[in-house]
């Protein structure tokens, strides 16, 4: 289990904690033996001395099992927490580092069920560990060796029973695994539920679709009930057998006492004695059957949790950090394949100028968006080779390469927090200056110097409180403040009017860094050094706009389209 891997880190205080464990079970296994001497001794006898005596030994191992409870407790709590915050900070981590691919085959609920759930089912199975599971076994056999000591006419019933629980075990075990899998599964169904609908509530608003999304979210809780159910149900069948087997035990041996306490050869103080072993026999047997449903439990979220820890990074120690380097850009025969699908792109070489202005062209689907994610890291060529300024992109860190290649997506992700904080995502430490001067030129200036606050100004999560232009042109302005080598606008001025965009065009030919402009529609590149022609992921054309309008059929049906012509309906994926 994954626990394994933090054991080392905690192993001084695990010990100690099972030391005091075991100082509170010898304290436990001690009150019968003491219970049957202070009645055979002391009670039967009427000698108050030994009253006393044995009296304040029970008192004494009652007061020693209390201190080991405390400390064990103290000392479990805080290894269990400390476990579970290494943990949940390892996984987070784990994830920043995930192939693109990687991380969205996980899907988000899941994703967020591990953080939590599954973490603290692990947390709390440590705890357990610590504070009871360890001692259930410990108590099993020291009641056994002590039941032993009084007399062997009980050993007997000892050997029917245990052999009996353990199979009992060993089935609750076998139903139980698939059983909480499922319950995780199904879980991860209604987180996934829950963020989609949070995610699209302005649609749901605007479609009315409220009675839609209820019914969903109510059959996905309704499949939770029916598992947990399930589950609880089938599970709670073995403790109350257990208990009956331990209570069939003791009436066994009350019905045999009577004969062997007339007899002599057994005192009352061991019969009682006995009882309370055979209780504590029961609660560890309890405590066992418990054991194994949180083990089952602990080891579906370690399953799961493994996953991703064992899923490849896009890091690793050989990659290289490097300094400044030429914005120069080329694919050598390069493909991509989505899974085992067909090919997003197909046979691409190409070789881009440092400070050179690019732009993609292409229908809805051609495999414009997979480029662009392949020249920042976030996808990796199925086959052929990238390299910037002369560089292999795969010999890169995740942190050269983006401290080399900036990205602003199709859609603008602003987080909570201030405008500077996600200005900050760009580059940390700069003084203000800088990123007012990333503003002007994405042309945010004026409505950020309007804002009371400037850009301390708060905004919700995802920039609810701004309009999509505005957040267009944050999202530029965070990119511009890296002062990358490359810069990659995917289709990423959409929202803003076409005097705005020729501004925030004009000011990035300034900055003199190359520039891949993703686009649909021709006004969006025809201004650039040069355009890439994609279709059906096929490099087809790659010229100036005066060239592919007078000899790409293509570019020539997407102007037409565009600007009026005969040939407006041919703007197709050919």
């Amino acid at each position: 289990m994954i626990i394994s891997k933090y054991f080392k880190r905690y192993s001084l205080l695990f010990f100690t904690a099972i030391l005091f464990l075991g100082i509170e079970t010898f304290a436990d296994l001690m009150q019968p033996m003491l219970i049957a001497k202070l009645i055979d001794e002391g009670i039967l006898k009427n000698d108050m001395n030994q009253i006393f005596y044995f009296g304040s030994l029970m008192l004494g191992a009652t007061v020693l099992g209390l201190v080991g409870a405390l400390m064990r407790n103290w000392i479990s709590s805080h290894v269990s927490f400390s476990f579970a915050k290494d943990l949940r900070g390892d996984l987070y981590r784990k994830l920043l580092t995930l192939p693109m691919l990687k991380a969205e085959a996980i899907e988000r609920g899941s994703l967020i069920t591990r953080l939590t759930s599954d973490v603290s089912m692990l947390q709390q199975f440590v705890n357990g560990m610590m504070r009871i599971f360890l001692k259930a076994p410990l108590l099993a056999i020291g009641s056994f060796i002590m039941v032993y000591q009084l007399d062997r006419k009980f050993v007997g019933i000892y050997l029917f029973l245990v052999p009996v629980t353990f199979v009992i075990i060993f089935l609750n075990l076998k139903l139980g695994y698939p059983l909480y899998k499922k319950i995780q599964e199904v879980l991860d169904r209604l987180n996934l539920r829950t963020m989609a609908f949070l995610s699209g509530i302005r649609t749901v608003k605007a479609f009315n679709r409220f009675d839609y999304e209820k019914s969903q979210f109510n059959r996905i809780s309704g499949d939770l009930k029916d598992v947990t159910t399930k589950t609880m149900q089938t599970m709670a069948i073995f403790s109350p057998i257990i208990m009956f087997l331990i209570n069939f035990g003791i009436v066994v041996v009350l019905f045999f006492s009577r004969k062997w306490v007339s007899q002599g050869t057994i005192s009352v103080g061991q019969v009682v004695a006995f009882i309370n072993y055979m209780t504590q026999f029961y609660f560890a047997m309890s405590i066992i059957s418990r054991i194994f449903n949180v083990f089952v439990k602990a080891k579906t979220s370690d399953e799961r949790i493994k996953e991703v820890f064992d899923s490849e990074s896009v890091d690793n120690p050989s990659y290289r950090d490097l300094g400044p380097l030429e914005g120069g850009l080329t694919f050598k025969n390069v493909s991509f394949h989505y899974g085992q699908g067909q090919a997003a792109l197909k046979d691409f070489s190409f070789s881009i100028k440092d400070k050179e202005t690019i732009g993609i062209l292409g229908a809805t689907g051609s495999g414009k968006t997979t480029l662009v994610h392949m020249v920042n890291g976030l996808l990796s060529p199925t086959e052929g080779e990238i390299e910037i300024g002369g560089m292999k992109i795969d010999t890169l860190s995740k942190k050269s390469l983006s401290d080399h290649v900036a990205y602003v997506p199709q859609k603008s992700i602003l987080f909570s927090g201030t405008i500077l904080d996600n200005l900050s995502f760009g580059k940390r430490g700069l003084e203000e200056k800088a990123y007012y001067k990333a503003l002007e030129d994405a042309s945010a200036g004026d409505f950020i110097q309007a804002l009371e606050n400037g850009i301390h100004t708060v905004i919700g999560k995802d920039g609810v409180n701004i309009s999509g232009g505005q957040k267009q042109r944050l999202a530029i302005a965070r990119a511009l403040v890296s002062d990358p080598q490359i810069l990659i606008l995917d289709d990423s001025t959409s929202a803003v009017d076409v005097l705005t965009e020729r501004k925030i065009k004009d000011s990035i030919k300034k900055r003199k860094v190359t520039t891949l402009v993703v686009g649909q529609k021709i006004t969006t590149v025809m201004d650039m050094d040069r355009i890439m022609v994609v279709d059906q992921g096929r490099l087809v054309a790659f010229d100036t706009h005066e060239v592919l309008l007078r000899e790409n059929d293509l570019y020539q049906a997407i102007y037409e389209a565009e600007f009026g012509g005969r040939n407006h309906e041919s703007y197709t994926s050919k």
